[in-house]
């Protein structure tokens, strides 16, 4: 008697059986719905920070965009020539940047900080940029009062 033909233990279970059984499958499907569900939400936390970067940078250029007028406006007209109503609140800004806010505050500054070793007076403009109603970048210039 052939050994080979009746101890052949690759093919357990009945006779002719070939595949996966339904606990294999199962198994399979269980582990590959775990790695799609990591991998999309690593895809959506991805597409999240990446909008949230562009807003901040967006923002930022918003913001030097403001103190780059205002320190054209204290070169023309002088610190005078620079306040609310020269320079008003925008809310929204409008065109591509619909969503953004921009918002400036003045306040006089005799602290010595436009001047160091002076007690000059000094005009400090703060420039704050918001997006979908939270903080995204903000600055502030201080210029001497002319």
């Amino acid at each position: 008697m052939d050994k080979s033909k009746h101890d052949d233990r690759s093919t357990q279970g009945f006779p002719g059986q070939s595949g996966v059984t339904f606990i294999e499958l199962l198994i399979s499907i269980v582990a590959a719905a775990i790695v799609a569900t990591g991998l999309a939400t690593q895809v959506a936390n991805t597409v999240k920070y990446t909008h949230l970067t562009r807003q901040q940078l967006q923002a930022t250029f918003l913001v030097e965009e403001k103190l780059e007028e205002i320190v054209h406006l204290n070169k023309t007209v002088g610190t005078t020539g620079i306040n609310a109503t020269t320079l008003p609140d925008e809310n929204p800004i409008g065109g591509d940047f619909f969503e953004y806010s921009r918002h400036l505050t003045f306040a006089d500054d005799d602290s010595g900080t436009c001047l160091p070793g002076t007690t000059a007076n000094c005009l400090k403009i703060t420039v704050i940029v918001n997006a979908g109603g939270e903080f995204r970048a903000g600055s502030q210039v201080v210029l001497a009062k002319q």
